[in-house]
């Protein structure tokens, strides 16, 4: 025990502690959460088994078949991914983040769906989901560059490379992909802050952005500590049930890291 950060052991605590005070609420939310998952999947199968039931019999191509299913499929889970279950996303983390201030009272189901409330508020949600969402996009795409690139040279060869039993040209691949997920992960740690400073206080994109950069450029290690501490957690999750207490559990020890980040570097302004 003596080696664990005082530090980090409080945020345990504290985390902790949040969840006994709100057990049920946290479980209904994370249920809900989840749920909203589960359901764009099945809509997902929902699409794709209506579209082969009734476009299957169509004297088309193969493959105009499949890019037109890939289409519609993603038409119908991506505008409900975007316009309603983005907005309800920040809602949930709003509301992690509010019974993490509410020292015993409790904190209204409703905030769940906040930026529903007006269109300012909806607006304003869905733009900052976006940006966050592309930038993010973007990060990975730019990282994975060179295993797209290598991927393509090694498809043009004719030949595998053996060592000990192992593909050596297909490990090579695998090490690039892994390479650029890793680096991604840790480069968008600079975004970080984003929402923890957005539930804060509401200002523009820009100086969301800007100030969650200033605080992470010497919080990214801490960070990522704070990711690997919960490898076990990871582990047991192979078994779903421990889900309902890992993420929110992730989620609330987060939000009191970000809030020790911003008690100590609020002059990025």
């Amino acid at each position: 025990m003596d080696s664990i950060d005082p530090k980090k052991l409080e945020g345990y605590e504290k985390s902790l502690r949040i969840m006994k005070n709100n057990v049920s609420r946290v479980i209904a939310v994370t249920l809900f959460s989840i749920s909203c998952l589960i359901f764009l999947v099945i809509l997902w199968l929902l699409v794709d088994s209506i579209f082969i039931t009734f476009f299957s019999s169509l004297n088309i191509s193969e493959n105009t078949f499949s890019i037109v299913n890939t289409v519609i499929k993603s038409l119908f889970t991506v505008i409900p991914m975007i316009f309603i279950y983005l907005p309800i996303e920040l809602g949930i983390g709003k509301w992690f983040y509010e019974i993490s201030n509410s020292k015993g009272k409790n904190v209204s189901l409703t905030t769940l769906f906040y930026y529903f409330n007006n269109k300012s508020l909806y607006f304003k949600s869905l733009n900052l989901q976006l940006d966050l969402l592309v930038r993010k996009a973007i990060i990975f795409a730019v990282c994975l560059i060179p295993a797209f690139v290598y991927e393509i040279w090694y498809s043009s060869f004719q030949f595998n490379l053996f060592f000990l039993g192992i593909n050596v040209l297909r490990l090579l691949d695998f090490i690039l992909i892994v390479a650029g997920l890793v680096f991604a992960f840790v480069y968008n740690l600079k975004y970080f802050m984003v929402k923890y400073l957005f539930f804060n206080k509401e200002e523009s994109n820009k100086e969301l952005f800007f100030k969650s950069d200033c605080i992470m450029r010497i919080r990214k290690k801490e960070v990522v500590e704070m990711y690997l501490s919960f490898f076990p957690f990871y582990i047991l999750s192979v078994l779903i049930v421990p889900i309902f207490f890992m993420v929110p559990y992730m989620v609330l020890y987060f939000i009191c890291m970000a809030k020790e980040f911003m008690g100590k570097s609020m002059k990025c302004n």
